[in-house]
Parts: structure tokens; sequence; C-alpha cells
């Protein structure tokens, strides 16, 4: 498995879980959200910190090398086609196998 691999396993595990989290709000919006507006402001609520949650979760993936974050070049990692080659901290190339 290299590096590049892990990013992208990592993004999809958080995107699984995403789609749970997301789930929910939508729900309750879509059986109250037309009769009670603090429906609405709670779903957006919970949406608004899950993207700020999901956002630092991806941005603390840690390099398979040094193990630092890798914070923005993991989601540049993980883009198709990547347009990060290797960590920021040590310069490790992410497309090495470990």
């Amino acid at each position: 498995m290299t590096a590049r691999e892990f990013i992208r396993a990592r993004r999809e595990q958080a995107n699984r879980y995403s789609a749970f989290v997301v789930s929910g709000p939508l729900l309750v919006l879509s059986m109250h959200g037309q009769t009670k507006p603090r429906y609405l402001a709670l779903a957006l609520a919970v949406l608004v910190c899950w993207a700020a949650a999901y956002r630092v979760d991806i941005r603390r993936t840690p390099c398979l090398i040094c193990s630092r974050p890798l914070g923005e070049a993991a989601t540049a990692a993980a883009d198709e086609p990547p347009r990060v080659d290797r960590c920021p901290q040590c310069g490790g190339e992410l497309d090495r196998e470990l």
C-alpha cells in the first residue's frame, strides 16, 4: 500500500461516515422543515459543523513516512489527477510502496 492509497482510503471512509451524518438532518428537514424553522436552523448547524470536522479530519491525515500531518497536501494528494507528489514536511514520495 502506498501513502496515496492510504490517503484515498481514509477519504473514502470519511465519505461513508459523512453520508450517515448528513442523512439525519435531511430526514428531519423532510419531516418537519416546512412547519418548524428551528429544525431548519438545527439541521444547518449540524451540516456546518460536519463540514468543518470533515475538513479538519482529512487535513490531519498523517504522512506514513514521517508521521506528521499532511495538511492541505492530503486533499491535494487524494484528488484525481493528484496535484501533490511528496510530503511537504519530509519530502517523502507518496507513491512509494511501504
